[in-house]
């Protein structure tokens, strides 16, 4: 008789959700999947699954006559468009978002420093940096010296971002906002001063997604690809759920909140939103539209199915991303 384990990771940003659901049928030896993709330099040590940052942030100073990390081929094709100075440069700056947001935050700080090394005047470089070494869903308390570092990184970043693009000037000051050089200050007060920053630029650019959520799907998603190719002959499936806006305490916390204010009711907030983020379902959806394929993907139905990802979001997107 064949056993079934099933792993059910969420993320929530901005109300718009991922769901990975990783299926082991079978399998005598569990571990053995693992170190398949621990050893396919996927970020996954051996032995652990439910974080995949490795230990060792590199702290130290680093010869910039030499390569600080390698360019992987595995992380899909995703782009944060920023204003680096050559195509080399960007691919690593694009690596370290899909690094960070792919939870492998170490390795995306690896990754930020090539790209310094490569263009030492671009202030995203440091933003990233700063990003990446600061607290994260998995590590949400960082030592004292990765916040040292991080406050540093940030202030290295406002100083050189006085000629950058607006957005970028902004997402860097947004950033600064989570960092203080007393490390006894309180972490959540940080947080909440750079939620509110967020606040502001997701209110700004409106219509720009990967700013707020982009950046994570597609790293996941891709993520998520690479480990399903590895897995898959030790009866491991792994496949992305993503919806859209669905009916939530979250949602409806916000929407009854901005009815109240416009003095509208919640359904004609939906309505509108629906209109305007141009949701073909005219509605958000809710938990019986998702249930069902979390079900089915976690049965022995979809035991041919992998490193897929399917949008649940009413005919909102015609693409993952």
């Amino acid at each position: 008789m064949k056993t079934y384990f099933t792993y059910l990771t969420g993320l929530i940003l901005t109300a718009i959700f991922l769901l990975t659901l990783v299926r082991r049928s079978g399998l005598d030896e569990p571990e053995t999947a693992i170190a398949e993709v621990s050893k396919a330099g996927l970020g996954i040590p051996p032995g652990r699954i439910t974080m995949c940052t490795p230990q060792k942030f590199l702290l130290e100073e680093t010869d910039k006559t030499k390569p600080v990390a390698p360019l992987f081929d595995n992380l899909g094709a995703y782009q944060f468009k920023i204003s680096a100075a050559s195509a080399e440069a960007q691919s690593f700056f694009n690596q370290g978002v899909k690094l960070t947001y792919g939870f492998n935050h170490a390795e995306a700080h690896r990754s930020f420093l090539e790209m310094e090394r490569l263009d030492p005047g671009n202030a995203m470089a440091l933003w990233g940096q700063a990003y990446a070494l600061g607290p994260n869903i998995n590590d949400p308390i960082p030592d004292n010296e990765r916040r040292i570092k991080a406050f540093e990184a940030v202030e290295k970043a406002r100083a050189l971002s006085k000629t950058a693009p607006v957005r970028e000037r902004e997402l860097i000051e947004a950033l600064a906002a989570r960092y203080n050089a007393d490390v006894n200050a309180d972490l959540n007060d940080l947080n909440e001063n750079y939620r509110r920053e967020m606040e502001k630029l997701a209110a700004k650019y409106p219509g720009e997604i990967r700013v707020l959520s982009g950046a994570t799907r597609a790293a996941l998603a891709n993520y998520t690809v690479a480990v399903s190719k590895v897995v898959a002959r030790h009866n491991v499936t792994i496949n992305n759920l993503l919806p859209g806006m669905h009916h939530s305490a979250f949602v409806e916390a916000q929407f009854t909140e901005r009815a109240r204010a416009k003095g509208t009711t919640y359904e004609q907030e939906v309505a509108e939103f629906s209109r305007e983020w141009r949701i073909a379902a005219e509605r958000f959806g809710d938990c019986d539209d998702v249930g069902a394929f979390v079900a089915m993907f976690c049965s022995a139905q979809a035991n041919y199915v992998t490193g897929q990802s399917l949008v649940i979001d009413g005919g909102a997107t015609t693409s993952t991303f």
